[in-house]
């Protein structure tokens, strides 16, 4: 059955209200839940990338078809939209902070089309997002391109712009600054989504469970179960908290697909990293849906452990009580093939020191303060590198 847009926005709004992600308004194809089995048979999750100098971990990748290129830590102007953030604000359950505005160019035109920024030092995910996307990114699996820039927000209000709009998106239609005031935001993201066509709809309204990877089929055109479970495992290594559904993307490529039909290539990809680099959810938690997870957490995600104890290759998200619990697939199983697989990969990306500081200096990690403690660059660097070759290295997940 067909939902027109009216009862749409009313499911939207409704979900909204009790914390559920709704559905994106704005996705263009629309699937019933057995076309998303489908575009999950024939998912790719998982592109060969190519070698990479530090000075391109630290750039990032290239930006969207038609979407601005910054570099790092580079000072944007951008206009206020105060009616397309409150908008957000309405739509959204998340705490995050987040903005809306316009870009202004050299010439000091001001784009038609506003653009979602994350901001502030006391926010986990402006450096979790950075830390997860680049490395996705530099691995070869799909994620979103996020740039770490300082923002200044021309126009915004006299106070922090993300409780100003929550306040007003609780029916109030008032778009009016009554004070406007430029802010600089030091610590802030510029975020483009994956370029490709996003997909919605079936059973989870969006996205897909770490456990449905397991119906990727490689004789449907989709990847490897090497591939899948690896995807699992660098889930696991970036300690993936909020494993929701809609936490995990499916799109269509290319960018112009209009239907399912049109969709030559299923991508499946996990687009929201935030919570990242800390700890993965507690088990109170993980059955409510939402996310206490810490965010770019030095001690939680350095002490965190890969594998699960005395269960022969099943992954560590969960305590093994807790995961007992949620389900069979809390801790998923994957094979040394995929650990090995993996290994290989971050040795041929991050082959060097100078790469692994690149990607800790791109999130501007010592601007993060965890518990009244701050950790540098080569802190993280030490950590990384540390649980690359004794979680992913060595012995096979079988003997462990």
């Amino acid at each position: 059955m067909n939902k027109s847009p009216v009862s749409i926005k009313v499911l939207a709004i409704a979900l909204c209200s009790i914390g559920i992600s709704a559905p994106d308004l704005h996705a263009k194809i629309q699937v019933t839940e057995s076309e998303r089995m489908q575009l999950i048979e024939r998912g790719r999750v998982w592109s060969p990338p190519p070698a990479l100098t530090p000075e391109e971990v630290l750039r990032g990748p290239k930006p969207p078809k038609g979407k601005r290129a910054f570099e790092f830590n580079e000072r944007v102007d951008c206009v206020f939209d105060a009616k397309a953030t409150i908008e957000r604000a309405r739509e959204s359950a998340g705490k995050t902070p987040k903005l809306d505005c316009k870009l202004v160019g050299a010439d000091g035109s001001v784009a038609k089309k506003p653009i979602k920024i994350k901001y502030g030092a006391n926010n986990g995910e402006v450096f979790a997002e950075i830390l997860f996307t680049r490395t996705m990114w530099a691995l070869g699996f799909y994620a979103d391109r996020v740039y770490p820039v300082r923002l200044k927000c021309i126009g915004c209000p006299n106070e922090d712009p993300w409780k100003w709009a929550k306040k007003r998106a609780q029916g109030s239609r008032d778009f009016e600054i009554t004070e406007p005031t430029d802010t600089l935001f030091v610590n802030a993201l510029v975020e483009y989504k994956y370029p490709a066509e996003k997909v919605e709809g079936g059973k989870h309204l969006s996205g897909f469970t770490l456990k449905e990877l397991n119906e990727v089929r490689e004789s449907a055109g989709g990847s490897s179960s090497t591939d899948t479970d690896a995807l699992k495992i660098a889930a696991a290594f970036v300690g993936h908290g909020d494993r929701k559904p809609d936490n995990q993307g499916m799109a269509c490529e290319p960018k112009s697909a209009d239907s399912i039909e049109e969709c030559e290539e299923s991508i499946l990809y996990i687009h929201d990293g935030g919570a990242t680099f800390g700890d993965t959810v507690t088990m109170r938690v993980f059955i409510r849906g939402t996310t206490e997870a810490s965010k770019a957490d030095f001690k939680k995600w350095s002490a965190k452990q890969l594998w699960l104890e005395d269960r022969e290759c099943h992954l560590h998200f969960l305590p093994a009580r807790q995961a007992r619990q949620a389900g069979d697939e809390a801790n998923p199983k994957v094979t040394p093939q995929a650990q090995h697989a993996l290994y290989a990969l971050f040795k041929q990306q991050f082959p060097t020191e100078q790469h692994v500081e690149a990607l800790f200096t791109a999130a501007r990690i010592e601007d993060r303060v965890s518990r009244r403690e701050t950790f540098t660059v080569d802190d993280w660097t030490k950590a990384f590198m540390r649980r690359v070759e004794r979680q992913l290295g060595g012995e096979d997940c079988s003997n462990r």
